[in-house]
């Protein structure tokens, strides 16, 4: 596996919106200055392709690039302000870091301001004869240009991305295969364990501040664990709210010396769930746009249908991960138990509030019961599809209560028949 830090550290670095375009500026800084200086040191570069005018053409050119580029940049921050009123509105609030640590958006803004700083700066070399002795930095001026026509292009790819992911239906495809890369990157090598909070059971490292827990470092627990001849249990899963002071760790065994800040620094939590070991965090988003698809504001069925289907695959792939509470084995002795949401909590989050949202929906029960019996068809446990046909057997409830035609009635005792014989394995 991956260093946890160095996976904690890429996760924030994508969420500051600031930082790629802020790298871009000092790299535009820099070079406005560089290439001029040794353009002075070496000469002039004679070449067709090189800009060739004078300085009053030189300063036109320049501060056409600075002040459309930064028109520009305006009108780009506009639009992805847009978007993500819109994405709060329309489908989550929760979807609004997503859109921030798109690296496309980071991008086009990073180009945009680097032609504009560079540009700008470039500027500032130019010299007419009666300053003087006349510079005209050529081989500066001819790159802002090619960064002008690549602002252009950027603004135009932008556009077309913005009206992409503005698309409802991108938005939870690019959920869905973010929640199946948590699952399928999910370490294999543990044995089945069970992790219970008991005040009384171990020495307790309590968390230094509120927030999500957002990664665990069980390397480093377990290394910790081999050399103090103890067994760290971590009691509160990955994606859980902790308060300051809630215990998140339980040391058992004697002699463990300190585990304060140590032990304390293997967990991280932040404000936000990260997708880097939360194999429920895209669940929550996807059943969030459904929930609000189902709201009587919006009214939009389809679109939960659709959510739906992508959480039928997004199970899929954490059913074949090791979910639920989990140890790993250190020569041949557990020395660590992590606490991790089971299979049932999973498929509990993803059916019990859209069922209950859409009661009214025959097309989001449809969907409800086909995948149920989808998913169970491809499972080989038998836990996992009697937690599967539990909730058939609630979507069935639900449809009796629920207020619709003899015909939709018929069709959906139909498709509740079929999944259950999927799921038991039987013929209809």
């Amino acid at each position: 596996m991956a260093s946890v830090r160095t996976e904690v550290l890429l996760e924030r670095g994508r969420e500051l919106f600031w930082l790629l375009p802020g790298a871009a500026v000092v790299v535009g800084l820099m070079a406005g200055v560089a290439l001029p200086a040794a353009q002075r040191s070496w000469g002039g570069w004679d070449s067709a392709l090189v800009f060739g005018g004078g300085p009053d053409g030189a300063r036109a050119v320049l501060s056409t690039i600075a002040g459309s580029t930064m028109t520009v940049t305006s009108l780009t921050f506009s639009l992805t302000m847009v978007t993500l009123q819109l994405a709060s509105s329309q489908f989550s609030p929760r979807l609004l870091r997503t859109f921030l640590r798109d690296l496309r958006n980071q991008s086009v803004l990073a180009i945009l301001l680097a032609s504009f700083t560079f540009s700008l700066v470039v500027l500032l070399s130019v010299r007419s004869a009666d300053e003087g002795k006349a510079f005209v930095p050529g081989v500066a001026v001819t790159l802002a240009l090619v960064l002008a026509l690549t602002s252009v292009l950027a603004l135009v790819w932008f556009i077309a991305h913005v009206v992409e992911v503005s698309r409802v239906e991108k938005t939870m495809e690019d959920i869905a295969e973010a929640a199946r890369r948590t699952a399928s990157g999910l370490r294999r090598d543990v044995v089945p364990a069970v992790v219970t909070d008991d005040p009384a059971s171990g020495t307790p490292v309590r968390s230094d501040c509120s927030g999500f827990v957002q990664s665990v470092d069980e390397d480093r627990l377990l290394v910790w664990a081999r050399e103090h001849g103890a067994r760290v249990d971590v009691v509160v899963p990955v994606g859980a709210w902790v308060v300051h002071g809630q215990p998140v760790l339980r040391v058992q065994g004697d002699g463990t010396g300190d585990t304060g800040t140590g032990l304390r620094d293997c967990v991280a939590v932040g404000a936000e769930r990260t997708a880097a070991q939360d194999v429920t965090f895209g669940v929550g988003q996807l059943v969030d746009i459904a929930l609000r698809a189902l709201s009587p504001g919006i009214n939009d069925p389809t679109t939960a249908t659709t959510a739906v289907g992508h959480l039928a695959s997004v199970l899929v792939a954490a059913a074949r991960a090791p979910l639920g509470d989990y140890g790993l084995r250190d020569a041949g002795q557990v020395r660590l138990r992590v606490a991790r949401p089971s299979f049932d909590d999973v498929v509990d989050e993803i059916f019990g509030a859209v069922r209950r949202c859409g009661a009214e929906q025959p097309a989001v029960l449809a969907a409800l019961v086909q995948a149920a019996g989808v998913v169970g068809e491809q499972l080989d446990d038998p836990e996992q599809r009697a937690a599967l046909l539990r909730h058939v057997g609630e979507v069935e409830v639900a449809v009796e209560a629920a207020d619709l035609t003899r015909a939709e009635q018929v069709a959906q005792r139909a498709l509740v028949a079929r999944a259950r014989s999927l799921l038991t394995g039987q013929r209809l």
